[in-house]
């Protein structure tokens, strides 16, 4: 498994940033809900919206992605400490196969009388 670049432990309930960084949910999410200093060096409290402890790039709840395994973690733990659910996955639809022409030799041909 992965590790959690907060933690440096085995990732629970695991989500990777757009940046490509690893995290446990919880320790991101408590991550992204402290409070920060602000320029004149007074505490402000949190908008959710960070940077990547890693990297530094722009972080958000809304733009982590999960990355699901077979393990299926417990969560209970969590949930005892206020942490919220991990951010779902987003599905699309496949896009429809397009329609393929009939064609002879490669290209597509017309029936010609």
């Amino acid at each position: 498994m992965f590790e959690c670049n907060i933690c440096f432990e085995t990732a629970s309930e695991p989500v990777v940033t757009r940046c490509g960084h690893l995290f446990c949910w919880k320790c991101l999410h408590l991550w992204l809900s402290a409070p920060r200093r602000s320029t004149f060096g007074s505490l402000q409290p949190s908008d959710g919206r960070s940077s990547c402890p890693v990297c530094k790039a722009a972080v958000s709840a809304q733009t982590v992605i999960p990355v699901y395994a077979r393990d299926g973690s417990s969560t209970d733990q969590q949930r005892a400490e206020n942490v919220p659910p991990r951010p779902a996955g987003e599905w699309q639809e496949p896009e429809p196969p397009e329609a393929q022409a009939f064609t002879y030799g490669g290209t597509a041909s017309r029936y010609r009388p």
